[in-house]
């Protein structure tokens, strides 16, 4: 009779316990990423982006800003690549590898780099709450390297970007330093000498530029964009809207 009575103590500790940490508030996310280390959701790159997008290393809005490795802040120096805010040696190397790549006909792009604590704060909250951002899986704030300035998600769903990043990314100085996320790779190579040099001029302020076409268009063009095969027009401001919202009619049609 004892006996039978501890067995079934035992087998309802795990539950109690279970309940315990949930209506205690302490329990603890086996899916959450632990201090220091990475695990996040693959960000999905938005055509509208991916047209705008300046393609290589711009400096002409270098800037600091507060960047965090492990948890501790420190003064970080920020460029711009692929039209996005990545570190500045980071983003010297990564122009040479993405010349690199480019002229074995393989066209790399970053689809995200530098974060704020603002921003990894954002993303960390949807997380938790499910509200936003797909509920998508994200690090804890301050302890994601994009803070750190070292990571860039790369768009290795393109056509031969992964192939070709695993066999030549370490001739970079980039590694990829986390198992689940093929997109994922940081720099943790030698410091680059030298001021930050553009590997491209800026696009001109009138229309906007086509990363799918590779050029700039003038005002209500409307493209099909690669990125994720969806119709963009191209408005004031240098903007690309929906197509389908924008009331203006499309001076040129460019399908991929």
């Amino acid at each position: 009779m004892t006996s039978r009575r501890w067995l079934s103590l035992a087998s309802l500790a795990p539950l109690s316990l279970v309940a315990l940490s949930v209506t205690s508030g302490c329990a603890v996310d086996a899916t959450t990423p632990a201090d220091g280390e990475e695990g996040e959701t693959q960000p999905v790159q938005d055509g509208r982006e991916a047209e705008s997008a300046h393609v290589g290393v711009d400096c002409s809005n270098r800037h600091t800003d507060t960047g965090y490795k492990s948890g501790s802040a420190f003064t970080i120096t920020v460029v711009e690549a692929d039209g996005k805010p990545v570190e500045e040696k980071t983003a010297s190397m990564y122009a040479r590898m993405q010349k690199a790549a480019a002229a074995d006909g393989v066209l790399i792009r970053v689809v995200s780099g530098f974060r704020t604590m603002a921003e990894q704060k954002y993303l960390y909250n949807c997380y938790l709450t499910g509200s936003c951002n797909g509920g998508n899986l994200a690090a804890k704030p301050g302890y994601s390297n994009h803070q750190s300035g070292h990571a860039l998600d790369l768009n290795t769903s393109s056509g031969g970007v992964y192939s070709w990043l695993t066999k030549h990314a370490h001739e970079y100085g980039f590694e990829r330093t986390v198992p689940s996320e093929i997109w994922h790779w940081e720099y943790w190579g030698a410091e680059v000498s030298g001021s930050c040099t553009a590997t491209s001029a800026p696009p001109p302020s009138s229309g906007c530029w086509s990363s799918t076409l590779g050029k700039q268009v003038v005002q209500n063009t409307c493209v099909q964009s690669k990125s994720d095969s969806k119709w963009y027009q191209c408005v004031d401001g240098g903007k690309w809207e929906d197509r389908w919202t924008v009331a203006a009619a499309c001076v040129s049609v460019h399908p991929l």
